[in-house]
């Protein structure tokens, strides 16, 4: 479990000689987080002594949170899939989104379906290595205490940019007809099987390819 208390010792202005400031969670880039699988990884900590500046995707429920946030940079340590609960203490509604690429990048994930004191669950595969930021955040004129359950399931899947099971390939991106679709199988017309060094795939016993 990580206690955010000493975290929020860091929120004070650095002192004007430091080169940079400490990791904090009032503000992007956020406080990091590493996440293990087969454990359950805690953060308590709370928004009211934080800052209103993160909002959700515009149109989606989370764009309706103007509360104070945290944010958290977690970065599991492999592959699989991520669950995240976000736990609203007495006074907070809480409001749970997760981005992906950077701190202000795009959505992955929104929970906004509880009020006060109430939990939000997201679900979501993840790549190892990468950083996927949490932000813990509240309704506008809510703030409190909170805890941030991350629990990780290490496993396999259609682009995590490996090439598993019965996957033709995997780019580990979300762009159709590029050689490789969103369900890890050859598709498209793509430049690069013109030219060396190629469109690379993959070949398994059992699993014929078949090119058209």
């Amino acid at each position: 479990a990580i206690d955010a208390a000493a975290d929020r010792a860091t929120d004070a202005p650095a002192d004007a000689d430091a080169d940079t400031a400490p990791p904090s969670s009032t503000a992007c880039p956020g406080l990091p987080v590493a996440v293990n699988p087969d454990r359950q990884t805690e953060v308590a900590d709370t928004t009211a002594t934080s800052l209103a500046q993160e909002v959700g995707r515009a149109g989606g429920a989370c764009a309706a949170a103007r509360g104070k946030e945290r944010v958290y940079a977690v970065v599991p340590s492999v592959s699989g899939a991520l669950t995240i609960k976000l736990i609203g203490g007495a006074g907070l509604d809480p409001t749970l989104h997760v981005r992906g690429t950077d701190c202000r990048g795009s959505q992955l994930a929104c929970a906004e379906t509880t009020s006060l004191a109430g939990t939000e669950t997201a679900k979501i595969n993840v790549v190892g290595g990468r950083t996927y930021w949490v932000i813990a955040d509240s309704k506008a004129g809510t703030e409190g205490p909170f805890v941030l359950r991350l629990g990780l399931v290490a496993g396999t899947f259609c682009g995590d940019g490996i090439a598993n099971n019965d996957e033709q390939c995997d780019d580990g991106n979300s762009v159709p007809d590029d050689g490789c679709n969103l369900a890890c199988k050859f598709s498209g017309d793509p430049a690069a099987g013109d030219t060396c060094p190629g469109l690379p795939f993959h070949v398994r016993s059992g699993a014929p390819v078949t090119f058209g």
